[in-house]
């Protein structure tokens, strides 16, 4: 018994030392820094900037409906182009970004009324707005249970083999149909590569079990 404690003392102290999912690099995620109303179009780095032409949908932050905190993004879609957008700007070496897995989550209401939908994209790029493909997918009224929040997530390997890429992005486009949503709580971070401490504690695992099925 005494050795049994012991192994699973020395792993939980290997758990404790295994890489933690990296930091979320979306600032503003929760929207509480932006300023409530209709977004500007600000150029994106490290902000929520919206580029809305003749755009006859709405694309704005309110204090109305959200996950937490006290405001989140609403859109009401409309059949013209637009898009919301945000980057890492500078905070992101190259090497942070190429070959890295990615896990990223946001979270969407609405109340069912309508046809609407929208697009969302995580790009890999660079200074030069030189995009490559990360993850999208498009989100549907009728792929949502209204009135409920919902999260979308996913994970994604940023490789096109560009070593210059450093930047990340994250869009909502693709508006169509008539709709309203509302998105909160937007997360984009590293997920650690498997290493020595998490082989070592697969190892720690199969060796506790080896101990019990011989002891008997």
């Amino acid at each position: 018994m005494k050795k049994t404690i012991r192994c699973f003392l020395g792993l939980s102290g290997v758990l404790a030392m295994m890489p933690a999912m990296g930091a979320n690099v979306i600032v503003d995620s929760g929207f509480e820094v932006t300023t409530a109303g209709i977004l500007p179009d600000s150029g994106g780095s490290n902000v929520w900037s919206a580029f809305q032409g003749g755009f006859s949908g709405s694309l704005a932050v309110q204090e109305t409906i959200k996950l937490s905190g006290a405001q989140a993004l609403e859109i009401t879609t409309a059949n013209e182009f637009a898009i919301i957008y945000t980057n890492t700007g500078l905070n992101l070496a190259a090497s942070e970004v190429e070959g890295m897995t990615w896990s990223y989550s946001f979270w969407v209401y609405t109340d069912g009324v309508g046809d609407g939908q929208f697009d969302y994209q995580i790009l890999v790029s660079n200074e030069l707005n030189q995009d490559a493909g990360g993850a999208s997918g498009t989100i549907t009224v009728g792929g949502l249970t209204p009135n409920t929040w919902t999260e979308i997530s996913g994970d994604f390997v940023a490789a096109d083999g560009d070593p210059d890429k450093n930047r990340m992005k994250f869009n909502f486009t693709g508006f169509s149909g008539s709709s309203t949503f509302y998105v909160d709580d937007v997360s984009l971070s590293t997920v650690p590569e498997p290493g020595a401490a998490g082989m070592l504690a697969a190892a720690l695992f199969g060796w506790a079990g080896f101990r019990r099925r011989h002891r008997r």
